[in-house]
């Protein structure tokens, strides 16, 4: 799976450089170059920064391990406005709790009571990406952004009629 991770974090950015860079240069073998160049270094700088929030994200998770009963866990993204802030995304025993990177305009925690969640749904983020999950309570709807969206959901589903 971190293989996988890696090569769509090179090539996505890889193509799409190495198109604009082989129009820019009017030359194509010069643009791939560029390309797989560039890929390279962003691919490499994105797993690396990945595993830097892992290590940071599992600090918290033992903090919150003391004080919630924890049943599931992932990097997410909550949509905060038109800002998807990155974070981590954790099911407790009677809340979902995410908690934010600090590298965003908008930090901190979201904590939503499962109690208080009305509707799980999925939605594709740009229009194909199967990644997105909407919770959705009375008062307000949350768009996530998460790996394995229908994991979250049966583990979600499971809790809430364990309360």
């Amino acid at each position: 799976m971190k293989y996988n991770r890696f090569l769509i974090l090179f090539l996505t950015p890889g193509v799409a450089f190495g198109f604009f860079m082989g129009m820019a240069q009017q030359s194509f073998s010069e643009g791939v170059l560029a390309g797989v160049l560039f890929a390279l270094m962003f691919g490499t700088m994105m797993s690396f920064f990945q595993q830097l929030q892992k290590r940071k994200f599992r600090k918290i998770k033992v903090e919150l391990a003391k004080n919630h009963e924890l049943i599931y866990d992932g990097g997410a993204n909550l949509f905060r406005g038109k800002e998807a802030v990155g974070g981590w995304l954790y099911l407790t025993a009677n809340c979902l709790i995410f908690k934010s990177h600090k590298i965003n305009l908008h930090t901190g925690e979201t904590t939503i009571l499962l109690t208080d969640i009305e509707e799980l749904d999925v939605k594709d983020t740009l229009g194909f990406v199967k990644n997105g999950l909407v919770v959705k309570t009375k008062e307000k709807t949350f768009n996530f952004i998460v790996d394995k969206r229908e994991n979250w959901i049966v583990v979600i589903k499971n809790q809430k009629e364990n309360l």
